[in-house]
């Protein structure tokens, strides 16, 4: 069950960070990273090939990104580039 809770996670993270983007060079950017990211799992190489000491500070910056997203629509407008330097 906590393996399809994290694949959950991460497609939906995935789809939220895509669909946030708005300029083809950045989408491809976060594509080229979800390939080597996919493929690296379904290598069985992902603790080797990226670094887990980061996870911390990913975790604060991914719980400060939601966090950004479930503002109110009408604040959304002025948090955009604190959205974009978390991202």
């Amino acid at each position: 069950y906590m393996y399809s809770a994290v694949v959950e996670c991460y497609e939906s993270l995935k789809d939220i960070i895509y669909n946030l983007l708005q300029h083809e060079e950045d989408k491809m950017i976060v594509s080229h990273i979800c390939v080597k990211v996919e493929w690296s799992i379904q290598e069985h190489t992902f603790v080797k090939e990226f670094k887990m000491s980061g996870l911390p500070s990913l975790s604060e910056k991914l719980e400060k990104f939601l966090t950004l997203l479930r503002a109110e629509d009408d604040k959304l407008e002025t948090l955009k580039p604190q959205i974009v330097n978390v991202l």
